[in-house]
């Protein structure tokens, strides 16, 4: 596993300004590798298309929204009620989806300091959806979906439009997430970028990221060390 030498993280936490934190969802705050495959697998059966693994669901996440990845994993347009179809799947299963231990004393600990967001691929509807059932929606200021910009990750939109939303610039944020496009995100708009390597999309790289190996350790290094 690969991770950042220390005095990087404490040099970069210090100087980068950081006055709020924006985090992904899937991979990040919540473990959904069963849950949210599972729905898409079950909209595409039921339209069917070619049936998906799992992984071939989360490598598809890039695409965007919902109806992106839909469209993306059953090779043609989907039909206008697939995205509906795929949230009544969601809302279904989604008692199934666990918040990462240690995550929720994290989140309490840094809301206590400094505002929250969550900017994820996943649809706005998606994100409501997960961050009521788990209980975890009151502790972030903004919520913003993949949906709601032209531009998905790795492209910096969704950060910027989450840092204005918060009065802050871009690179006053901290974001955290699992895969190469959040770190990739992150820099391209100056915000200090952190990756969860728990997460299922995580891969060691070299890209100047923070890795952390715990939620815990996200106080640590937004504190400065």
């Amino acid at each position: 596993m690969h991770h950042v030498p220390d005095a990087y993280a404490v040099r970069v936490a210090r100087t980068t300004n950081v006055r709020a934190v924006a985090f992904d969802l899937d991979g990040t705050l919540l473990d959904t590798g069963t849950v949210v495959p599972d729905s898409y697998i079950a909209v595409i059966r039921e339209l069917g298309g070619p049936v998906p693994t799992r992984q071939d669901v989360i490598s598809a996440y890039r695409a965007g929204s919902a109806d992106a990845v839909i469209a993306a994993l059953l090779g043609r347009t989907p039909p206008p009620d697939a995205t509906a179809r795929y949230f009544v799947e969601l809302e279904r299963q989604a008692d199934a989806v666990q918040v990462y231990s240690g995550m929720r004393a994290v989140l309490e600990q840094l809301a206590a300091r400094l505002p929250l967001a969550v900017y994820s691929g996943a649809s706005a509807r998606a994100c409501a959806i997960l961050l009521e059932r788990t209980r975890l929606r009151e502790l972030f200021a903004v919520v913003l979906g993949g949906d709601e910009v032209e531009r998905p990750k790795p492209d910096p939109e969704g950060l910027h439009l989450v840092a204005d939303r918060l009065g802050l610039a871009a690179g006053q944020l901290a974001y955290v997430g699992d895969a190469e496009r959040d770190a990739r995100a992150a820099h391209a708009c100056g915000a200090l970028a952190i990756l969860a390597s728990w997460g299922h999309e995580y891969v060691p790289s070299g890209d100047n990221a923070i890795v952390v190996a715990a939620p815990e350790e996200l106080v640590r290094v937004l504190a400065g060390g």
